[in-house]
């Protein structure tokens, strides 16, 4: 058996070992991916949970209006347009409530999905619904990780180039050998050979590709840094309005509690 030795083995040693810590970059990449996935399905789950929860006091509230709107209007206290208007808020509220059931479902799913269960995940009444903003050190941790996957990447591919340039050159061989004669006779000892290949331009064309995968491996280091700086942004966004949307819930929410309980206080005097 002949085992090539020089630069050849070098090479080669160097393309395994950068393979492995490519590998384990990849890894990272991909727990943090996992990480990342998670929690945005969790947040999202409890953002239409509160949701949820303010729609169906909305509900509560809009019924007692529709309620308190029918009977003045029979008593001749009010016309019927009040009444009309309270029964579209009620069936517009009843309507949301049915697309956020619905929204609910998908969210768990989403969860269930990510955390490989079957299970209904119930969130924690004691669990804070509001979403803490990463930290910019949180941030650096993202752009570390795609930069040192690509680095890596790029680092793969340079060893790559350099095993195929190594195997365009002759290569000194050392072997041992051992073998019997008619199972009488065992002959045994070493051989030495340089090996001289024939056809080297396979080989330099993978040495190009190689070169080739080097510059297309920057590209996407770049594009990276690009897109997670564009993500940020539409996740910063996404986020603001979501808090928007929540702040225009809650306020309907007290302003209607208002609106009802100074129709009341009118209306305890009258009923006296």
């Amino acid at each position: 058996m002949i085992r090539p030795i020089g630069k050849i083995t070098k090479t080669n040693r160097q393309l395994q070992e950068e393979l492995a810590k490519l590998a384990e970059k990849r890894k990272a990449l991909s727990e943090y991916e996992l990480e990342k996935a998670v929690t945005l399905a969790y947040y999202q789950y409890l953002y239409g949970v509160s949701i949820q929860k303010l729609n169906n006091e909305l509900n509560e509230i809009y019924t007692k209006f529709l309620k308190n709107a029918e009977l003045r209007f029979n008593t001749g206290e009010s016309g019927n347009i009040e009444v009309i208007s309270a029964k579209a808020k009620v069936k517009e509220i009843e309507t949301q409530k049915l697309q956020l059931e619905n929204d609910l479902v998908m969210y768990q799913k989403q969860l269930q999905y990510f955390i490989q269960t079957n299970e209904n995940i119930v969130p924690d009444d004691t669990t804070p619904l509001k979403y803490i903003t990463t930290s910019l050190a949180n941030e650096d941790k993202v752009q570390g990780l795609v930069n040192d996957f690509y680095t890596q990447q790029i680092s793969v591919y340079q060893k790559e180039a350099n095993t195929f340039k190594a195997m365009r050159t002759p290569r000194l061989g050392l072997g041992y050998f051992g073998q019997t004669i008619e199972t009488k006779s065992y002959f045994q000892g070493f051989t030495a050979g340089v090996q001289i290949p024939l056809f080297g331009g396979a080989n330099t064309a993978k040495a190009k590709a190689s070169q080739i995968s080097i510059s297309q491996s920057q590209l996407e280091l770049d594009k990276s840094k690009l897109t997670l700086k564009l993500q940020k942004r539409n996740y910063k966004t996404s986020l603001k309005n979501k808090k928007k949307q929540w702040r225009i819930t809650k306020t309907k929410d007290c302003n209607m509690q208002t609106k009802l309980l100074q129709r009341h206080k009118r209306a305890t005097p009258m009923a006296i």
